[in-house]
């Protein structure tokens, strides 16, 4: 097995922080825009009116939560880390983000999905361990 590390390689990834979309802003940008006003687009055909659409929604988005570029460091997987491994870890993350939008007002529900979402983690835990070792 080679000792040598391989070089780290870096790609850009562009995207927008979703997250801070200002959820009350957005409608009232969309009402004050050409979109919503029937004088600007009655004249227009259909795909005017999908351009007019698409630049509207497009420069409000662009303005609210602008385009970003971020660089990430890409690694090659582990080789002991199988379609076993990538299975469970697509389950316990279902499972977490099941956890996340369970109401927490219901203590059953919340009791009985962080039950089984922890005892799934740990099993994915014991799997991963069970894998390298083996390895």
């Amino acid at each position: 097995m080679p000792l040598v590390r391989p070089c780290p390689v870096y790609t850009s990834v562009t995207g927008r922080p979703w997250s801070l979309l200002d959820a009350a802003a957005f409608p009232s940008a969309l009402l004050s825009s050409p979109l919503c006003s029937p004088e600007t687009w009655t004249t227009l055909d259909v795909d005017d009116v999908a351009q007019l659409h698409d630049s509207t929604v497009t420069a409000i988005v662009d303005r609210m939560i602008p385009i970003r570029t971020v660089r990430c460091r890409r690694r090659p997987s582990d080789p002991w880390f199988d379609q076993d491994c990538r299975q469970a870890k697509r389950y316990v993350r279902y499972l977490e983000r099941v956890v996340r939008r369970t109401n927490p007002t219901d203590v059953a529900a919340v009791t009985t999905v962080t039950a089984i979402w922890t005892a799934r983690l740990h099993g994915y835990h014991e799997m991963l361990q069970c894998k390298r070792k083996a390895f």
